[in-house]
């Protein structure tokens, strides 16, 4: 009897790296279904943030829409007008 008979021997492949997340249906702002990569945005809806997921133009620009807005809220907040 063989003993290297690889035809007994089920081996079983170990998945590597992260797990894969569930793609969303469509993009929160442009309703597109398809992109390179998903990315998370923050949305503010009536005083209440929320979180959307964004194609990758739609992140990129909700990105850099928040840090521009945090930046000029720094920059001409109150007390920093009065100091």
């Amino acid at each position: 009897m063989d003993c290297n008979n690889s035809s007994d021997v089920t081996t079983v492949k170990r998945k590597r790296g992260r797990p894969r997340k569930e793609k969303p249906e469509a993009c929160f702002r442009c309703r597109c279904r398809t992109t390179p990569e998903w990315r998370k945005g923050w949305v503010d809806r009536e005083g209440v943030s929320l979180h959307v997921p964004l194609c990758n133009a739609c992140g990129l620009h909700n990105a850099k829409q928040r840090k521009s807005y945090q930046l000029s809220k720094e920059l001409n907040s109150i007390y920093r007008l009065l100091n």
